[in-house]
């Protein structure tokens, strides 16, 4: 059974599903962050642009570092519009900017390439074998958080007072659906893979969905997001399930079984995160500029 019973659910986590509402972070976050971890990903590219940034337009510039999940492969795995937002606010051009931040990114380990394109895209192109190390530790890293592993109820989020809208009843049942997946494949006797399988997560929607797992930590620091976990149940449901269902050959592949155990793999941590993350609402959904 991956889920709680609500009798279960143990004092401290109740409080915190109390409290989420005052916008804080997790209270067991914060010491188990630091900035060498590697399953800080994501935020360890954007940490990388904050120096350039800050060169080129002071710190309230280093403030715009973010990046974000790119909807296309062709233009990287990642993007960047920060040197598009800098050349508005001065006289320096935005390709020019976008040059300089791409250098500041090439020397990093995560970084496969990164480009300028168009007036001033920064194109951010990752090294699938960094990105499974991430995954692994990601996922060992969630091992310091008790119940992870089991979840949360939806009468639970009711009673302590969250409103179950579309994106949040989204969110359930799709933690709903990776459960009965995961029951049925009794995947708490399936070993942790190690990061050399884990790289074999390549195909494009599995891969995006292992990027968005790589924001959870960042979110979890400054306050989990609604609309951070309903992007990502739809990554899910879009690109690992059709109607509803896995793909008969995506943990039967007797072509490739070495797949089997990593994408088991990447539906656990699907589930851990959305898991955590529905007893950790802090901030209403926000909507980021996109291309």
């Amino acid at each position: 059974m991956l889920f709680k019973k609500e009798s279960e659910v143990n004092h401290f986590d109740a409080m915190w599903m109390l409290n989420s509402h005052e916008g804080k972070a997790h209270p067991r976050c914060e010491n188990l962050l630091h900035s060498g971890n590697d399953f800080l990903f994501k935020e360890q590219i954007e940490n990388a642009l904050r120096e350039p940034l800050a060169v080129l337009g002071g710190t309230d510039a280093a403030r715009y570092a973010g990046i974000e999940l790119s909807d296309n492969p062709d233009f990287g795995d990642y993007f960047s519009t920060v040197a598009l937002r800098l050349g508005r606010t001065s006289t320096s051009d935005p390709r020019q900017i976008a040059e300089v931040l791409t250098h500041a990114l090439s020397p990093l380990p995560q970084v496969a390439k990164a480009e300028a394109s168009g007036e001033g895209f920064v194109n951010i192109f990752v090294r699938p074998a960094a990105a499974a190390q991430a995954l692994f530790a990601l996922g060992n890293w969630l091992n310091h958080f008790p119940g992870t592993e089991v979840g949360t109820t939806a009468s639970a989020l009711l009673r302590n007072g969250h409103v179950l809208d579309h994106k949040r009843s989204f969110v359930l049942k799709t933690l709903e659906l990776l459960n009965a997946y995961l029951e049925e494949f009794d995947s708490s006797s399936a070993p942790c893979p190690e990061p050399s399988r884990l790289a074999l997560l390549t195909e494009p929607e599995e891969f995006r969905v292992a990027l968005q797992l790589h924001e959870f930590p960042s979110q979890l620091r400054t306050g989990v997001t609604c609309g951070y976990l309903y992007r990502l149940s739809i990554l899910i449901h879009d690109g690992l399930f059709e109607n509803g269902l896995l793909p008969e050959y995506w943990l039967c592949d007797w072509e490739e079984p070495q797949r089997i155990l990593p994408r088991l793999y990447l539906l656990k941590l699907c589930l851990r995160v959305l898991a955590l993350g529905t007893t950790s609402y802090a901030k209403p959904e926000t909507n980021p500029k996109r291309r």
